[in-house]
């Protein structure tokens, strides 16, 4: 290194490199640094360590140059964030290396179509920010050679900008970079999306400053699991729409088949005529109208049910670790459909309420989600992500809490997801008898192989039944319809 500091020092990491952000920029940025973004300063301020050891001032320690370094670092980080999420000067301050750095970003083609897909998200913009320095991280080499070879300190202040733009000149392939962090914040925008509907949408500005959104995309990237049970629950947000509206005898509006009955105004044309013809066959229509066996039209059509809010009533009892079907558990299943039922409540401004139960209701995986409380969704929604086994089933319990919390008053929709192997008490299914008189109903949800279980056939207004060669999505798709 051919120019170095007089004082035996290295000089002070400016505040601003490549773009001086705004207290407001600094202050989203600053709290974003203990996750993805954080982790890419510390990557290409360690890169840099490694390629100046050997060229350290007499004096000056590596633990001095590693704070210096990682200063620098940061304060790069900072202004292309800054540059990303809002619109700042430019600032020609900072050591060599990060200035390079930084131009090389701005001369590196396509930085303003990355601006467009970041601008007033303080998450996404951390996001491509992170994804660009960690790039750039394996350039720093030729960085730093190129500085060198110009006389120049890749530690101290750049004292020829054309040295700077020579060496930035070295950084290849960082239009690819800028193609991949477009892409990575698209990814992360349908992983939030995913999770709560809206939710990849920058937040209002009382919430920017919150870096939890940040940390639930590190967390979606990391947990396979979860991923794809949001993508099971993706694939059946149409169940909330469907028990809305249910298929029933009620709504006489469409001739569908044929049956046995004794409702006098569907007996069929050729059975009436009967009643005319006097004598033994007109004692015989009469017989079947008295017997309900004459033939006459089925008709069905939909009725509105429900309407009120969307209770989900989840079986995690011991049992529920059995395989299901998509890859998943029969619990990865309910998680899947507790988080559908949320997404599902925000849509549609319902409130919605979750109960995990083995023998007993699981408090610390109960939730209420009031209509539109997209703070309480989220909760719900990662708490419901990390369902898991527990002991036996008892369907009182988790039947009655739903019920005491207002859902025989309110019309709701009640969705239970069980295997089956549990018991209920007669004075509970008198109980629930008695709501459905006042508009609920009990949509059954059954999580294995086998036949319907009697207790749920009791209970259930409607059944789908999941096993493990069916496609559960469809068939929990076409709970309303049976």
């Amino acid at each position: 290194m051919t120019t170095t500091n007089p004082a035996g020092t290295l000089e002070a990491a400016p505040l601003a490199v490549g773009w001086t952000a705004s207290r407001w920029e600094r202050a989203l940025h600053d709290r974003r640094t203990t996750g993805l973004l954080g982790v890419a300063e510390r990557q290409i301020a360690d890169a840099v360590l490694e390629e100046v050891r050997e060229y350290l001032p007499e004096g000056v320690s590596a633990e001095v140059a590693r704070e210096q370094i990682r200063s620098g670092a940061e304060a790069l980080g900072r202004g292309l964030y800054g540059r990303l999420y809002g619109a700042p000067v430019e600032a020609d301050s900072g050591p060599a290396w990060a200035r390079s750095a930084a131009t090389a970003i701005a001369q590196g083609g396509g930085l303003e179509d990355l601006r467009s897909a970041t601008s007033g998200d303080p998450d996404m913009a951390a996001i491509a920010a992170s994804t660009l320095i960690r790039g750039l991280s394996s350039s720093i080499p030729e960085i730093v050679e190129s500085l060198l070879s110009e006389g120049e300190d890749p530690m101290g202040a750049l004292e020829d900008d054309e040295a700077g733009e020579q060496a930035a000149a070295q950084v290849g392939g960082l239009r690819g970079q800028i193609v991949k962090a477009i892409r990575e914040v698209a990814d992360a925008r349908e992983l939030l999306n995913g999770l709560l509907p809206g939710l990849g949408s920058a937040p209002s500005a009382p919430e920017q400053e919150d870096p939890r959104r940040l940390s639930l995309v590190k967390r979606l990237r990391r947990d396979e699991r979860l991923r794809r049970v949001l993508t099971v629950a993706g694939r059946i947000r149409r169940i909330a729409e469907r028990v809305r509206r249910t298929r029933s005898d009620e709504a006489r509006e469409e001739v569908v088949d044929v049956e046995r009955g004794g409702d006098l105004g569907r007996v069929l044309p050729s059975e009436l005529s009967g009643l005319k013809a006097g004598g033994a066959r007109r004692l015989l229509v009469l017989k079947g109208l008295a017997d309900r066996s004459v033939l006459q039209y089925r008709l069905s059509g939909t009725e509105p049910l429900g309407k009120g809010p969307i209770v989900a009533l989840l079986d995690a009892s011991d049992s529920m670790r059995a395989q299901l079907s998509e890859g998943l558990r029969r619990i990865d299943w309910c998680a899947a459909i507790g988080i559908a039922v949320v997404r599902a409540g925000i849509e549609q401004n319902r409130d919605v309420a979750i109960a995990a139960f083995d023998d007993n209701v699981l408090e610390h995986w109960t939730y209420r989600v009031p209509a539109g409380d997209r703070r309480a969704a989220e909760a719900a929604v990662l708490g419901l992500a990390t369902l898991a086994p527990c002991m036996g089933t008892v369907f009182d319990p988790a039947i009655a809490w739903a019920l005491d919390g207002g859902a025989e008053r309110a019309r709701a929709d009640l969705i239970l997801v069980t295997d089956g192997a549990g018991m209920v008490s007669e004075a509970l299914v008198a109980r629930l008898d008695a709501a459905r008189g006042r508009g609920l109903r009990l949509w059954g949800i059954l999580a294995g192989d086998g036949s319907v279980p009697a207790t749920v056939a009791r209970l259930a207004d409607g059944i789908a039944t999941l096993d493990s060669s069916s496609d559960a999505a469809e068939e929990i798709g076409s709970l309303g319809a049976t």
